[in-house]
């Protein structure tokens, strides 16, 4: 293991008292499908940084997690696609809100909804996910 990846490990294990979010990582790597650059918990770890209060780590649009950088996410055109989120819970369905992501939650104390009414809106029944001041422009 390198040294900028020693640092970014222990960092995270200091950052949140005792390892919490090193351990929060390391339970992530397991569940989730990762490209070979993100191999070990060591390698996510360097590439996605400490974690912010309140967030939690989240892939989009693909099946596995990806690096961007490795010969294999080269060779199949993936782009890093794995960042903290704002966000509670893990499990929480995942938006686009005004080119942000975030959780379908976050997305509705933005609009000043219920959660309900945010997962009503994305599957149709209702105005889509969007500001109040550009629902009554449509």
């Amino acid at each position: 293991m390198g040294e900028e990846t020693k640092a970014a490990v222990s960092g995270l294990g200091r950052e949140r008292g005792g390892g919490a979010t090193s351990s929060y990582l390391r339970e992530w790597h397991q569940r989730h499908a990762v490209c070979p650059g993100w191999a070990t918990p060591a390698a996510l770890a360097a590439a996605v940084g400490p974690r912010p209060d309140g967030h939690v780590l989240a892939s989009f649009g693909s099946d596995a997690a990806t690096c961007g950088a490795c010969e294999w996410c080269r060779s199949w055109g993936a782009t890093c696609n794995a960042r903290w989120i704002a966000g509670g819970r893990t499990g929480g369905k995942i938006v686009t809100f005004e080119g942000e992501t975030m959780t379908r939650a976050e997305a509705a104390r933005r609009i000043g909804i219920s959660r309900q009414a945010a997962a009503l809106r994305e599957y149709g029944q209702g105005d889509p996910l969007r500001p109040k001041d550009s629902a009554s422009s449509t």
